[in-house]
């Protein structure tokens, strides 16, 4: 129907909101916004209040909470006047919602606080009661009770995770179907208790129906029951006198069996004892050759021990005859290096002794040229002389000024070159000495490398050798383990077989011993009562079923199939009086079939390669019950996939076993099966009856000589394993060479770089003794140039002198000047340079001297050093050797002593080997006697207990005829049997069975029927007598089992006619009771049917829409189609009385329940569901508060594109919103924000769908005055 509109809310006083305060008009999408504390809330909740909605769900706890009490603050201000307190103090409040209709009317719809704290409640300005208020506003679609026009804040995921019953009952208020709901409780309640009534009528008279026809059918059976009971005792009474004959036949051949059975024990067991002291003494024997032979191996053992201890030994002495000998060629290859050395060192010693000499005799010519020289001028000069030359000197001077000046500046260059040329010349001599020992140095060197890498192959060659040896030791040692391995699984499959062969024996016994417990049984009880095992009573069809049936058969296929229960406990009893074990007893008379025995018979056959193992097995009719008890639904299928399919694809309830043992459990448990085992009853037997035949005496003692021919070998591999080096040895030295190897590597390493260190200053010290070399000759010609200059200036100069000087050279009688001056001026300076030169070269070749000397007396050290090294080793060797001697004696004698061990312990390993097998001979022997002895004791046994049992049959007979009152005629008497047994008491049978116990052969002495019991000769029962007795059985068995189906009742006379009364007043009752049911369910159907229609219109309606708008608001690029959401009702006929499931699935996401979705997808979810909700009963608005608390801005703008799409002329949506995404994109803006200096919340609207020179616009009202654009600064500041 068409819906109105809200206009505006109109507050006064209410909460927050001070004074009278309009806020609106709401457009299509109105957004409330503001910051937090402004009252956003309190307007939500005033919405609430005038809609009917309770005070407790207005975070109020009453009403007058709701009264504004903000003025008390205002009131407390200075400033106030006294007078406007009281205005300040309201005591009342109220809000207005004012609607329009689709037809254009104005309803305006007030709810008011009143002093007294209750609610006052106007539409249009006339007071209403709530019913009628709340009538109006259902009228235009506003439901108080399903809240359909809000959702409070926090509600929203609420909503997606409520309980099943909780939308359901949601859904019920929205459509109205809760309305229906009192009425369709009390017409239900009507129509159950009169069905009730009907039905305790009905089954009344159904009851006494019952007892009519009951009472009318025990009168005819009493009659047939009493003819029936008569033919019972007529044949009772002729098959009693049948078994009392057969008892006593049982009897005599009983006795006659007892005396040849105890006459053949006796026999046996004196044959028992006859071999006992001998094979004592035998196993005396035995017992101290094993004592002796343990002995021997001990000692044989520790000699081996002992001589693989000197292993060791004698590796660590060539190991160290190896490296001393390599050792040993290395030393000498050092001294031969170094006594080359010597000879060079000395040799060079020689020629600096020579060339000291030779300085020697040149400084002393010097010195005596000197002498002479000073000698030869000494008083040839006067002063006249002096005087004249030292006037010609100061002219000359003066004369070559130039010259002189010249010759000055060329002989401070030549003294220059020559300086540096001899400083090179001394530091060239200087660094030649350390060049010479460098290169000694690196020789050295060179020398202890060759040594150490020597070292290194000497002990890399014994890490080989090693290496070499434990890869031998190894593979010995793997090629032991694999034959020990071998021989391990030889012994095993030997002592499987000795185990089996002895099991076989072990079952072979216990099968006869069962075979004849069965056959005792048999005798004690008659062919007719006990009847075999269940496995023998059966036959496979096909022979490759038997396996599957011995398993499907398990404990059953050794169980004893009897006639009866009685027959069953006599044979229990005569197990526990004979202690023969335990047995499982099947009686016929009380075995049952499963009730569900062809439920699934036609199904299996319709399946292929499966059959019921019931068909797949033949057995005679009596047993049909033991077999349908033991297989019961059991199933034979081809192979495991079949019995898979049986039980899992076709789900049926059977345990499906294939003929290789594989079993299939209805549970669905998988058992594996067990081919070629011993398991089941027939195959079992056979099996071990085919294990027997096989497993001979010969076979068994060939697999014990096999065993001690292992054993033998495998003691052998043991030893030999003992003998070979363990890993840990090769590891230890291993551990040490590469420990040696290491050191000689760091070694090396350290004389590498130490080397290369004394490379790089031999290549410095000749790179640097060639530049002296160069710097020698470029000094030696540049002196050479300034020689030849001054040469010539001193040319010049001599011939200016010469002719300056030549009177004064006549007149001292000299060549020349220069004669004079060198011989009195130059002479002493002259000689003092020559001698300090003379000296200097005499230091030098002293200092040669001296370093070529120690060089001699270090290589002399080195050269002893190494002949005391030589001694050394040479001595080691021999201490070698001496070691090596004494242990290649020790370990001869030890070889010998070990030898001679072991050919003792072959020796009595032999005759320890005879002994067992004498022993295990005489063993067997006395074994197969004992069994023979056990054999007899065991049937002497089973014919006392037979004679025993067929006494106590006889009186159990006579007994029987006592209790029963069966009447037998004594030969020779015409009294009555009945008063013969009177007399017959149990004191009197005690005493006779006593006597007979004593004395088997006593006879008894009544005749029944003219058939003494005493005869010896008296014949046994024939077959004709057996299959007379079992026919008069079956016959009388018949006849007791149709007297027990009949079981009659006396009836007293006037039961049948109270019986027909009371039927015909019960069949009125219960008339009356199906008419009123009848009408309670004709009135109860159309509330039904109208409660029913009511809701499914509303979920049908919600339903089909649910999953279109959760589409929308979950659509995206890379899911267009968006996600999916769905209602399912969990009761069909009556949805409204059970639970209605919520489902929603996220785009791209797996099914999830809704609780364990994230809180954005929650409350995605929820609206959705409340927009679906919304559509079937929409109000004229729809408010929101801060729904979009838990999404992203993506989901929001999903949620505002939904909500701009289906807002129209009569559906708005106010939406609280702290998102920029919601109301940048609403039509309209109501801003919430506090006034402080009013102490109260004030309201700003903004159209935002016009210009925007005209959006802002204050509110109608005297409280929205200021446009938004004034108010922005305060709500910004919050």
């Amino acid at each position: 129907m068409p819906l109105g509109r809200l206009v505006q809310v109109e507050l006064e006083n209410f909460k927050s909101y001070r004074g009278h305060q309009i806020i609106g008009p709401f457009h299509q999408f109105t957004s409330i916004i503001g910051p937090n504390g402004a009252g956003k809330s309190n307007l939500m909740d005033a919405i609430s209040f005038v809609l009917g909605v309770k005070s407790a769900q207005l975070r109020s706890g009453q009403l007058r909470e709701l009264i504004y009490r903000g003025a008390a603050a205002t009131a407390n201000d200075a400033s106030t006047p006294p007078d406007d307190i009281d205005s300040l103090r309201p005591t009342t409040c109220s809000v207005s919602a004012v609607l329009e209709t689709a037809e254009g009317n104005t309803l305006v719809f007030k709810r008011t606080v009143l002093e007294s704290g209750t609610s006052e409640y106007r539409v249009n300005g006339r007071v209403r009661p709530y019913e009628a208020y709340n009538r109006a506003l259902e009228q235009q679609n506003l439901l108080v009770k399903a809240k359909n026009f809000l959702v409070f804040q926090g509600d929203v995921e609420a909503v997606a995770v409520q309980t099943p019953m909780d939308l359901t009952r949601m859904i019920e208020t929205i459509s109205g179907s809760a309305a229906h709901a009192p009425e369709y409780e009390r017409l239900k309640a009507l129509q159950n208790r009169a069905a009730d009534a009907f039905a305790s009528h009905f089954s009344t008279r159904r009851g006494i129906t019952a007892q009519v026809k009951h009472v009318q059918a025990q009168q005819d059976e009493a009659e047939r029951y009493e003819s029936v009971r008569n033919k019972q005792r007529d044949l009772t009474t002729r098959e009693t006198l049948f078994r009392v004959a057969a008892t006593q036949s049982r009897l005599v051949r009983a006795r006659d069996r007892l005396a040849l059975h105890r006459a053949r024990a006796a026999q046996a067991q004196r044959a028992l004892g006859a071999d006992a002291a001998a094979q004592q003494q035998r196993r005396r024997d035995l017992a101290r050759a094993q004592r002796d032979l343990l002995t021997q191996q001990r000692r044989a053992k520790e000699a081996r021990r002992a001589r693989d201890g000197l292993q060791p030994s004698a590796l660590r002495l060539q190991t160290r005859r190896t490296h001393l000998e390599r050792e040993m060629e290395r030393v000498r290859r050092e001294r031969e290096r170094e006594a080359a050395a010597l000879a060079e060192q000395r040799e060079t010693a020689a020629g600096l002794t020579r060339q000291l000499q030779q300085m020697d005799l040149t400084l002393e010519a010097f010195e005596a040229k000197a002498s002479r020289d000073v000698r030869f001028g000494e008083g040839q000069i006067t002063k006249a002389l002096v005087k004249a030359y030292d006037q010609t000197r100061r002219q000359v001077d003066g004369m070559t000024e130039s010259e002189r000046e010249r010759l000055a500046a060329l002989r401070r260059a030549e003294r220059q070159a020559r300086h540096r040329r001899d400083n090179a010349m001394a530091e060239r001599d200087m660094e030649q000495p350390k060049l010479d020992q460098v290169v000694a140095a690196l020789r050295k060197h060179d020398a202890q490398a060759e040594a150490l890498t020597a070292r290194y192959d000497v002990a890399q060659l014994a890490l080989d050798d090693l290496t070499t040896r434990q890869q031998e030791a190894d593979t010995e040692r793997r090629r032991l383990m694999q034959t020990e391995a071998d021989l391990n699984e030889r012994l095993k499959e030997t002592q499987r077989a000795l185990v089996d062969a002895r099991d076989v024996q072990q079952l072979t016994a216990r099968e006869t011993r069962q075979r004849e417990t069965l056959a005792a049984l048999t005798r004690l009880l008659g062919p007719g009562r006990v009847h075999g095992t269940v496995a023998e009573l059966g036959r496979p069809v096909h022979e490759r079923d038997d396996h599957a049936l011995s398993v499907l058969l398990g404990r059953h296929a050794d169980a004893i199939v009897t006639d009866s229960k009685a027959t069953a406990m006599q044979c229990i009893a005569y197990l526990r009086e004979q202690r023969l074990g335990q047995a499982m007893f099947l009686p016929l008379d009380t075995v049952e079939a499963p009730r569900d025995l062809d439920r699934n018979r036609e199904t299996v056959r319709r399946l292929p390669a499966c059959a019921l193992a019931l068909d797949r097995i033949t057995f005679d009719a009596p047993f049909t019950r033991i077999f349908q008890m033991a297989l019961g639904n059991s199933v034979i299928c081809e192979s495991l996939d079949v019995a898979r399919r049986v039980v899992f694809d076709h789900k049926i309830q059977v345990k499906a076993v294939t003929p290789d043992g594989d079993v299939v459990h209805k549970s669905g448990l998988m058992t594996g099966g067990q081919r070629n085992t011993i398991a089941g009853a027939r195959g079992s037997s056979g099996n071990r009856r085919a294990l027997a035949r096989r497993s001979d005496e010969r076979q068994l003692n060939q697999l014990l000589a096999l065993r001690t021919q292992l054993a033998g070998e495998m003691a052998d591999i043991i030893e030999a394993k003992r003998n070979v080096v363990p890993d840990e040895t090769f590891e230890s030295d291993r551990a040490r060479l590469q420990k040696q190897l290491s050191q000689i590597v760091q070694e090396q390493q350290v004389l590498s770089s130490t080397r290369s260190g004394q490379v790089a200053t031999r290549d410095a010290l000749q790179a640097r003794l060639a530049e002296l070399t160069t710097a020698i000759q470029q000094h030696g010609s540049r002196l050479a140039e300034i020689e030849n200059e001054i040469r010539e200036v001193d040319a010049v100069l001599y011939d200016v002198e010469k002719r300056e000087f030549a009177s004064f050279c006549k007149e001292a009688k000299f060549k020349h000047v220069r004669d004079y001056e060198e011989r009195y001026l130059d002479l002493n300076s002259a000689m003092e340079a020559q001698r300090l030169a003379l000296k200097t070269q005499t230091a030098k070749l002293m200092h040669a001297m001296t370093f070529a000397q120690e060089r001699i007396d270090e290589s002399v050290k080195r050269l002893a050093e190494f002949d005391t090294t030589l001694s050394g080793f040479g001595v080691s060797l021999a201490e070698i050797d001496a070691e090596e001697s004494k242990l290649t004696e020790q370990t001869a004698a030890m070889d010998k002593d070990a030898e001679a061990l072991e050919a003792t312990v072959t020796s009595l390993t032999n005759q320890v080997a005879e002994l067992e097998a004498a022993l295990q001979q005489e063993r067997k022997a006395q074994a197969a006697q004992r069994r023979e002895a056990d054999a007899l004791a065991a049937q002497t046994a089973v014919g006392e207990a037979e004679l025993e049992r067929v006494r106590a049959d006889l009186d159990a007979l006579f007994r029987r005829c006592k209790f029963e009152q069966i009447h037998l005629p004594l030969a020779g008497s015409d009294s009555d049997f009945l008063a013969v047994l009177a007399s017959y008491d149990a004191e009197a049978e005690a005493e006779a069975l006593a006597s007979q116990a004593e004395d088997p052969n006593e006879e008894d002495d009544m005749e029944v029927d003219g058939h003494p019991t005493a005869a010896r000769a008296a014949e046994p029962a024939t077959e004709a007598m057996t299959a007379e007795i079992a026919a008069l059985e079956r016959e009388r068995e018949a006849l007791r089992a149709q007297l027990e189906r009949m079981a009659p009742v006396h009836v007293k006379e006037g039961n049948l006619a109270s019986a027909q009364e009371r039927l015909q007043r019960s069949t009125a009752a219960s008339e009356a009771a199906r008419r009123e049911a009848k009408a309670a369910r004709e009135h109860f159907q159309p509330v039904r049917q109208a409660r029913f229609d009511t809701f499914m219109r509303a979920f049908e309606h919600i339903s089909a829409r649910i999953d279109r708008i959760y589409k929308l608001l979950t659509a995206s690029r890379a899911m267009p189609t968006g996600g999916t959401a769905y209602l399912s009702l969990e009761n069909s006929d009556e949805p409204y009385l059970e639970g209605i499931k919520y489902h929603a699935v996220p785009p791209m996401k797996r099914f999830r329940d809704i609780e364990q979705l994230s809180g954005g997808e929650k409350t995605v979810a929820a609206l959705a569901l409340l927009f679906a909700v919304h559509t079937y009963r929409p109000a004229p608005f729809f408010v929101l508060d801060e729904v979009d608390a838990a999404l992203d801005n993506t989901n929001v703008a999903k949620v505002t594109n939904y909500i701009r799409r289906v807002v129209s002329a009569h559906r708005r949506f106010i939406i609280i919103s702290l998102k920029h995404a919601f109301y940048e994109r609403a039509q309209a803006l109501v801003g919430i924000y506090k006034d402080q200096a009013r102490a109260s919340s004030r309201v700003l609207t903004l159209d935002l769908d016009q210009p925007a020179d005209a959006a802002a616009a204050p509110g109608p009202g005297p409280a929205a005055s200021t446009t938004l654009a004034a108010a922005a600064a305060p709500i910004a500041a919050a």
